[in-house]
């Protein structure tokens, strides 16, 4: 259901915002210290910084930084900024015809735990689900 590419804009921005006392980092160490493919992570994070979410500059100490703070960027923001509304119109069975109209086996299920799940990840930010599974994190100053 997650996307590779959104696991890896995930680890990213997680990585970069438990760093409290940095602001800029390499793709090389994003890459190195998330455990992802650094070739599909740069254009990922060059995404991220097209939308609005990260900058990035050039030169000795340059790299990626947070443009929205973890505590204002929800899950759902990033997602869609990442897999666009994929998770809002596919099928969980993968099939390429699901629909209201032509449902699968287990479309009203499947639409009634995706609204959930849209809703959850509509109210939750990047910095409250670090809280939740990391309660001693330390959300960086808006940057």
């Amino acid at each position: 259901m997650i996307s590779k590419a959104l696991d890896y804009a995930l680890r990213s921005i997680v990585y970069m915002a438990s760093q409290p006392d940095r602001e800029y980092f390499g793709v090389k160490e994003i890459a190195e210290r998330t455990s992802v493919s650094r070739t599909y992570l740069g254009k990922i994070l060059q995404g991220l910084v097209k939308e609005g979410y990260l900058r990035s500059t050039t030169g000795p100490g340059g790299g990626f930084a947070l443009a929205v703070p973890p505590a204002k960027l929800t899950l759902k923001e990033l997602m869609e900024c990442v897999d666009g509304d994929r998770v809002e119109t596919s099928c969980i069975l993968g099939l390429a015809e699901c629909s209201d109209t032509n449902p699968c086996p287990i479309h009203g299920t499947w639409k009634k735990a995706r609204r959930e799940l849209l809703a959850d990840l509509k109210r939750t930010t990047v910095a409250q689900a670090m809280k939740k599974s990391w309660p001693e994190y330390r959300a960086p100053k808006d940057r």
